[in-house]
């Protein structure tokens, strides 16, 4: 058994899909979670909302910016004394874009702003919440970091799925999401003489509330028939940053139901 009995376990995007299932779950295994969200997102409700054991706490920050990420991490520390694990699940992804009212150009439309505001929240984002932890982790002489990459971060979208959608695929989500890893190995080799490991869980598609054609395009390209749910990738997830991965550092783990093995 998977236990986080007195561990204090962070999750940026805390009220999305992902950081939400994680949070539960990791709550029924002892843990103290804290959910980090935008403002917007209400996170101190939405914890409240979740919690089964009173166990789960939520406070607004805005991964862009560096003063937000440091003041959000100096209240976490000094009102539950350590942080243990930092789960990044936080993105700008379609799904936001649509509820925000945003739309898809093509990508020779793509304004550089959209571009830079993705990069911003998926990239520099999980740069900032890195770069905060890190003095955290060594002083503890251990720590656990677990970035939320993407299917599309390792493999090219089939364009055909999302004719006819409201949304789409968009290239700066696909970059970001790649240049994750690419931080993940970099501060593996850096922190691993500190007892600090860093890996990367990679989603397929996770269902949102798709329209049923967009969820059965994407359903017949992966060899298990259907997009992922929030909970397929949970295991995964709670086994990186638990005792039991001790070994494991700068590895990408893929739970995108085949998708990436066609």
């Amino acid at each position: 058994m998977i236990n986080f009995e007195g561990q204090v376990i962070v999750i940026t995007g805390g009220c999305g899909t992902l950081g939400a299932a994680m949070a539960v779950e990791l709550e029924l295994c002892d843990a103290t979670v804290v959910i980090l969200d935008m403002e917007n997102q209400n996170p101190r409700e939405y914890a409240k909302k979740i919690t089964s054991h009173d166990r789960i706490f939520g406070f607004a920050i805005d991964i862009t910016d560096e003063t937000s990420v440091k003041d959000v991490f100096s209240v976490i520390v000094s009102e539950f004394g350590q942080i243990n694990s930092v789960i990044n699940s936080a993105a700008a992804t379609g799904e936001m874009i649509v509820r925000d009212g945003g739309e898809f150009p093509s990508f020779e439309e793509t304004p550089l702003e959209s571009w830079k505001k993705v990069m911003d929240v998926n990239i520099t984002g999980n740069f900032l919440i890195a770069r905060e932890i890190g003095p955290i982790f060594i002083k503890q002489e251990h720590g656990n970091l677990l970035n939320v990459s993407s299917i599309y971060g390792i493999r090219g979208p089939d364009h055909r799925i999302y004719e006819g959608q409201p949304f789409s695929s968009f290239a700066a989500y696909s970059a970001s999401k790649a240049a994750v890893h690419g931080l993940t190995m970099w501060l593996a080799t850096y922190w691993a003489a500190k007892h600090i490991r860093v890996n990367t869980l990679v989603p397929g598609g996770v269902f949102n509330d798709h329209n049923d054609e967009f969820s059965n395009s994407y359903s017949n390209r992966t060899p298990l028939g259907r997009m992922a749910v929030p909970s397929d990738m949970v295991g995964m997830a709670l086994f990186l940053i638990s005792n039991r991965a001790d070994y494991i550092t700068g590895q990408q783990f893929i739970v995108d139901g085949g998708l990436s093995a066609w």
